[in-house]
Order: C-alpha cells, then sequence, then structure tokens
C-alpha cells in the first residue's frame, strides 16, 4: 500500500528530495540558465520505487494527485 512509501519531490538538476514543491522548485536558480525540473517521487527505503514528472521549463506537467495516480498504477497499486 502507499503507506510504506515516502512521497517527496526530487529535483533532477540538483538530486536533492524535498517534502514541498515549493522548496524543490527553488533549488535551482532560474538565473544561473537553469530551470527546475521537478518528479514526484515515491521512496522505499532511500531507493527511488517510481517518480513521474511534475514541473519542468517553468511549467506544470502533470499535478500532484494525477501524478500520485501514475505512480500507484505504475507500481501495480490501486
Amino acid at each position: 500500500m502507499n503507506e510504506e512509501y515516502e512521497k517527496c519531490f526530487h529535483e533532477h538538476h540538483t538530486d536533492t528530495f524535498h517534502k514541498t514543491l515549493k522548496a524543490a522548485k527553488a533549488a535551482v536558480s532560474v538565473a544561473d540558465g537553469k530551470y527546475p525540473q521537478v518528479y514526484r517521487c515515491w521512496r522505499k527505503d532511500g531507493v527511488i520505487a517510481g517518480e513521474e514528472v511534475l514541473w519542468t521549463y517553468g511549467e506544470y506537467c502533470c499535478s500532484i494527485k494525477q501524478a500520485d495516480k501514475y505512480i500507484a498504477e505504475k507500481l501495480g497499486e490501486s
């Protein structure tokens, strides 16, 4: 079930994990010429079990709720 996974946000450029989407987006400076690439991430025992892109190039690609649904489907859960 979902309870065994740690749900967080993964910023691709910095390879860091954050509790909030705001913190993940703030991890990269657009002034440095990089846009945040943030994924909704489910981890189990520190290992990424599934992830789905949420935010890239300054725009939303998917909602958090929809990303969680996609990840659950990929992991064979409902």
